[in-house]
Parts: structure tokens; sequence; C-alpha cells
């Protein structure tokens, strides 16, 4: 075999090998769940392979973003859609008839974060920055205190209708239909964002922070690695207590969905899980603020929201199934 033909052919066995390792066969009953990247990271992926484990069935995890994983759910062509938004609505109130046949259980909480270049000499900035910055009024990195004189290059998932960047928008411009200013660069999923960010010098994004907190971008050694810098904003970085005391003002609830209608006992154990201490557990330890540590931002969620009136339609009470 010639020589550049086998490294292909161990390339594509590797490949392949990595994919099936990641969703591993426990059983011959599926459970599937696709969506948003970053619940993916937060917890979603830890979190099906226990679940699967322990009851031996097959997980099938996959990701696409927020709108992917309700609407499939929605179409029951998926078990478990992942979001990091609310379904949407019309201008007055209605909910989009592609997202009404679903369920969203909340199960924790996100934070949208500013995420910049790791050689950025800069710890935080405020949020009229933020707004600054994507509404194109200023342009170097000196105008929000940092020491090097260096161009903002703005950057943003594509459209205004992914988990972040529908969020983004009600809680930085209170405008779902925000148009952002002078991007350098848009983008179809958060991983590619994540790349660039964390690749060019004066890349600046949003973000979730379940997600950017992990990021780690190959350089070219086999150990040669490295981040994003996560901004903080008027001086309170994006931890979990933070998060979860609010002193980081742009939380977020994260959101299972389920069709309406899914009467699956196995679906419906998952979403208890989740809800119950084991999940909670994962959910925490994987970083992010599970309902109890996150216990204090419902009230305030609900009072934020309240403020927006049409555009926020979702409640975070209580899932309202009734174990047998």
């Amino acid at each position: 075999m010639h020589p550049t033909i086998k490294v292909w052919f161990l390339a594509i066995i590797i490949l392949f090998s990595h994919h099936f390792m990641a969703q591993p066969a426990f059983g011959s009953q599926i459970l599937s769940a696709t969506g948003c990247d970053i619940s993916k990271k937060a917890y979603l992926q830890k979190a099906l392979l226990t679940y699967a484990k322990d009851k031996k069935i097959t997980p099938r995890l996959s990701g696409g973003g927020a709108t992917r994983g309700i609407r499939l759910a929605a179409n029951k062509q998926i078990d478990i859609g992942a979001t990091c938004r609310q379904r949407l609505t019309d201008i007055g109130g209605n909910i989009y008839e592609k997202e009404r046949d679903v369920r969203l259980v909340h199960i924790g909480w996100d934070a949208i974060v500013i995420i910049a270049h790791p050689n950025i000499q800069l710890q935080s900035i405020s949020k009229e920055a933020v707004k600054a910055v994507f509404s194109g009024e200023i342009n170097n990195w000196t105008q929000l205190g940092a020491k090097d004189s260096l161009e903002l290059k703005p950057m943003a998932r594509k459209g205004k209708l992914s988990g972040v960047g529908y969020t983004a928008r009600l809680l930085i411009f209170n405008d779902p239909k925000y148009e952002f200013k002078h991007l350098a660069r848009e983008f179809k999923s958060t991983g590619p964002l994540e790349k660039s960010v964390a690749t060019i010098p004066g890349a600046i994004a949003l973000d979730g922070v379940s997600s950017a907190r992990k990021v780690k971008v190959g350089l070219g050694g086999l150990t040669d690695h490295q981040g994003v810098k996560i901004l903080g904003i008027d001086g309170f970085l994006p931890t979990k207590e933070h998060i979860a005391k609010a002193n980081y003002p742009f939380f977020r609830p994260l959101f299972v969905a389920i069709n309406k209608h899914n009467k699956n006992p196995t679906v419906l154990g998952f979403i208890d899980f989740l809800l119950g201490p084991k999940g909670q557990k994962i959910i925490s330890d994987e970083g992010t603020v599970n309902l109890e540590e996150g216990k204090l931002l419902n009230m305030l969620w609900e009072a934020k929201m309240a403020k927006l009136g049409r555009f926020w339609q979702e409640k975070l009470g209580p899932y309202p199934r009734k174990k047998p």
C-alpha cells in the first residue's frame, strides 16, 4: 500500500473509532439527544452517558444548536432537545408554530460571557462597553482599557436564533432582533467561533460560560493547547459562585425540550434523572450552576423577563409530570 494512502486509511479508522467510543452501545434501545453545543459541554454528555449505562440503553448525542434541538423534539425526530434559549414568539407573544409542540424543562443555569484572545491584557469591561463593542461604537482595545493598541474584531454566530445570539440580545440590548454592527466574522456553530477567538489577535465574541471555560484549541503539538480569555463584567468574573449569587449579570436558564405528548418511560425517566440528586450533582460537578445552587436566580430572572413582556413566555416553575 502506498504510504500516503496508508496514512489516510489509518486516519479514517481513528476518526470512526473516536465516533463510536463517544457514543457507546449499552443496549438495543436508543435514547437520542441533540441541540445546544453549550449544553452538551455543560452537562448533557456526562449525564446522558451515565443514565444510559445505568439503564443499559444506547445514547445518541449530536449538536447543531438550540433551534435544532427544540424543533427536532417538537417533530418527534429526537427524544431530548438541549436548548439555552426559550421557544420563539411572534410580536403578539405567540409561540412559533414549529416550536409549539414541545415542553421545556428547566435544569440549571448558564451565563452569557465575553470571550477574547487569551493574550489580551484586560480582566473586565462594563455592560456599556459590551454594548459599544457590538453596536460598532468603538474599534480598538485601548478604548476598553487594554494597554495594547489592537483592532477590535467582534465575532458572532450567524442569525439571531441561536441560544447565545437570542439571549445575548435580550440581556444586553433588550431586543431579540437587535442587529450587531461591523462584525469581523460570523459562524454557523459555537466550536469554530471559539477556535477563531482563541487564535486570532484582537478577537472578541459572545459565548456561554459552560462552553467557553472548556475551550482547548490545538496549536500543533500533542500537548500544546490554549483556551479563550473570559472577561468579567463590571469587575465580576463569571465564576460559578458569582453566577449563582447574581453578582455576574448575564445569567440565563438552561432547558431540555421534549415533545409534550411524549410518554416514553425512558425519556421521562431521563428528565427525572436530570432533576434528581444524581443528575443535579453531575450538572454541578461539571462546573454548571444547578437548580439548588441557583435558586436565588429564579425570582430575579422572572422579574427581569417581566420587563421584556411579550419577548419572554417561558415560566421556570416545577416540572409538571407526576411520578407513578
